[in-house]
């Protein structure tokens, strides 16, 4: 069940979560393995108004830019590629 519908079906109003996985995507030429990458996703959920939101929102913010920070100002031998995207639901 997709998390969203999760959320709604179940009356959630107040919640924290985060996933760190592999993916998969598909691979642009037929019979080839499909790519793998690591994925970091996390949500937060609250109640609109009295300022949960706003609490929130400055706590998304603060762990992109702490994992910003972490993955690509490190020395490392390796090459990163990141890619950070923002979903607002």
């Amino acid at each position: 069940m997709p998390f969203a519908r999760y959320v709604a079906r179940c009356g959630v109003t107040h919640l924290k979560r985060y996933s760190v996985d592999n993916v998969y995507r598909e691979s642009r030429l037929v019979g080839l393995h499909p790519r793998e990458l690591a994925a970091c996703s996390f949500d937060v959920v609250t109640t609109p108004g009295g300022g949960q939101s706003l609490v929130a929102d400055a706590e998304v913010i603060a762990v992109v830019s702490e994992i910003v920070h972490e993955v690509c100002f490190q020395p490392t031998a390796l090459r990163l590629s990141v890619k950070v995207k923002v979903k607002v639901r």
